[in-house]
């Protein structure tokens, strides 16, 4: 108790100014406030930091749904199967079904006794044409058609070829064939299959009253067959083949051009053939023809005279 005495009585002679006091009170007062305005600070950076890391998680988010989407869900190729019953397959950039939609009851019908979506574009046509459903259909005359329409030049190309090579399409005499893109949507709106649509388009070339609901209640057999018996007589008329291409799709011969269409080297009405309206074009000249037959004596001395040793190409 002495020592503690003793300690204070020390240090009761020490004192402090007013002025002294004051100063160091302000002193205190400035470096608490310092000390506050920082760690406001710090909260705001965090908290703005952490607004910055949520909104890029987030865009980071969108972008890939967004991605996700377009590769799995955006359809990018149509395929429609076409009989009577009109099917058409949606597919996305992986080549695989998006979806399966039915444009008549007889495809409504076989739609319920399969499921195509989420196969590969090959495994969900052969599903389709293996089912019972889809069997009746499948006679000599059934005039099955595929139709691919895509934006994409080379991915056509390779759909048409895989489908035209394709089992099914094979064993049942199917064709395939290119439709502009164009029509995907115009054809859904009147209620057709792409397919069925394209050969409408063509059948209203020859058959400018026909309806899109006439097309409702016939089959592709039909439509062909009525295309071919007016192709048959533009052919009969002129002379040559009635093929050629629009802006809907590339038809040929029976209305359409597949992949197995070639070219050949028919006659015009004036009996030239393709070889020689080409020779024309390049040369500017008709080709030479064989000459008429004469006497023994005046073809000897022609060719003598000529110089040519040309024979007929009529055997003469």
């Amino acid at each position: 108790m002495k020592q503690e005495n003793r300690i204070r009585d020390a240090f009761d002679c020490i004192g402090a100014s007013e002025e002294l006091k004051s100063s160091t009170k302000e002193f205190l007062r400035d470096a608490r406030q310092r000390e506050a305005g920082h760690s406001i600070g710090r909260r705001r950076n965090r908290h703005a930091f952490r607004l910055a890391a949520g909104i890029a998680c987030a865009m980071a988010t969108l972008f890939l749904c967004i991605g996700s989407y377009a590769l799995l869900w955006m359809p990018v190729a149509y395929v429609s199967i076409d009989v009577n019953p009109s099917l058409e397959l949606e597919l996305n950039r992986l080549d695989r079904v998006i979806s399966g939609r039915a444009y008549n009851e007889d495809g409504e019908r076989i739609l319920e006794g399969v499921s195509v979506k989420g196969m590969r574009y090959e495994a969900a046509i052969e599903s389709i044409l293996g089912s019972e459903g889809m069997r009746p259909y499948l006679t000599q005359d059934g005039a099955l058609t595929f139709t691919v329409a895509t934006d994409s030049l080379p991915k056509e190309e390779r759909l048409l070829a895989d489908i035209s090579h394709s089992t099914g399409c094979v064993e049942h005499g199917g064709t395939s064939v290119r439709a502009d893109m164009s029509l995907v949507e115009e054809a859904h709106e009147n209620g057709l299959s792409l397919g069925k649509y394209l050969a409408y388009k063509v059948l209203l070339r020859y058959e400018p009253d026909l309806t899109v609901q006439d097309c409702h209640e016939m089959g592709m057999s039909q439509i062909h067959g009525r295309i071919e018996e007016h192709e048959h007589g533009a052919n009969h008329g002129s002379g040559h083949g009635a093929g050629h291409e629009d802006d809907y799709g590339t038809e040929s011969g029976a209305g359409y051009e597949t992949e197995n269409d070639v070219g050949t080297g028919s006659e015009t009405e004036d009996g030239m053939t393709d070889e020689d309206n080409r020779f024309i074009e390049q040369s500017g000249e008709l080709p030479m023809e064989s000459p008429a037959p004469q006497p023994d004596g005046q073809e000897q001395g022609h060719h003598e005279g000529n110089g040519h040793g040309q024979k007929s190409g009529h055997g003469h």
